[in-house]
């Protein structure tokens, strides 16, 4: 068992579950509707994306597919006000992070 903070602070644990740990963070996103709830999460993957490259693309792939995925040409996504908040904090997360040489890849 572990905290979410002392999680965010094992740069070996993070690396070992990055996928896991960006899936859950955008599972929580779209699951939350409430914005303290939601906060918590973003700080996580905040803490984690500073300590983590592997979780920073694992989480930046996922918020490509979350706001993509089958979507029909020309329509917007039918994502809830909490998830496009939630999302747009996480984009944010993100950009601040993400070196743009490796997001090439």
């Amino acid at each position: 068992k572990t905290s979410l903070s002392t999680a965010a602070e094992d740069t070996g644990f993070l690396e070992q579950n990055a996928a896991d740990l960006a899936s859950l963070v955008l599972e929580a996103i779209r699951t939350y509707d409430d914005h303290k709830l939601q906060r918590v999460v973003i700080t996580f993957a905040r803490a984690a994306a500073r300590r983590c490259d592997a979780f920073v693309k694992a989480l930046a792939a996922g918020i490509v597919k979350a706001c993509s995925t089958g979507l029909p040409a020309g329509k917007p996504a039918q994502l809830g006000r909490h998830e496009m908040f939630g999302l747009l904090a996480l984009i944010k997360v993100t950009v601040q992070v993400l070196d743009p040489e490796s997001a090439k890849k």
